[in-house]
C-alpha cells in the first residue's frame, strides 16, 4: 500500500548479508520512505486492543523516523493509547481496522477488485480517526 503511495519500502530488518529478518524488529515491520517522510509502520494481528504500554515501547524504540503508524488489523485502541496519540499527532498515528481498510481501499483495491472479494472488505466504512 505504501509503494502505491509513493514510498519506497523496506519489510523487516536488513541483515549484513543484504537480506531481511522478521525478528528482533524492535517492533517496526515497515520502513517507508519518500522525499518527505521516513515512516516506521509496525501492525498488530491481535483480537485485544493495543494498549498505551505497547504504543509508548514503539516509539521508544523508533527515534530514527519521523512519524510511527501502529495498525491494528483485528482490533483497536485503549483510550489511554489514544490520548497519547493525540497529544502528539506529528509522532504517532494509530490506525484501526477500519482506517486500514479504507486506506487499502484507497490506494490499492479497485472498486471492481472489491466486488470480486465478495465483500471481504466493507463497501462503505467511515474513517472515525
Amino acid at each position: 500500500m505504501f509503494e502505491k503511495k509513493g514510498y519506497s519500502i523496506t519489510v523487516g530488518v536488513p541483515t549484513a548479508d543484504g537480506g531481511t529478518k522478521r525478528q528482533g524488529d524492535f517492533g517496526i515491520d515497515v520502513e517507508a520512505k519518500n522525499g518527505k517522510e521516513y515512516l516506521g509502520i509496525q501492525v498488530k494481528h491481535w483480537s485485544m486492543d493495543v494498549g498505551f504500554e505497547d504504543v509508548a515501547k514503539t516509539l521508544g524504540v523508533a527515534q530514527k523516523f519521523n512519524k510511527v503508524i501502529i495498525v491494528s488489523t483485528k482490533s483497536g485502541f485503549t483510550s489511554q493509547a489514544l490520548q497519547h496519540a493525540e497529544k502528539n499527532p506529528y509522532l504517532i498515528e494509530l490506525w484501526d481496522s477500519n482506517k486500514f481498510k479504507n486506506e487499502l481501499r484507497q490506494h490499492v483495491i479497485s472498486s471492481t477488485n472489491i466486488e470480486k472479494s465478495k465483500g471481504a472488505l466493507p463497501k462503505d466504512t467511515k474513517n472515525e480517526s
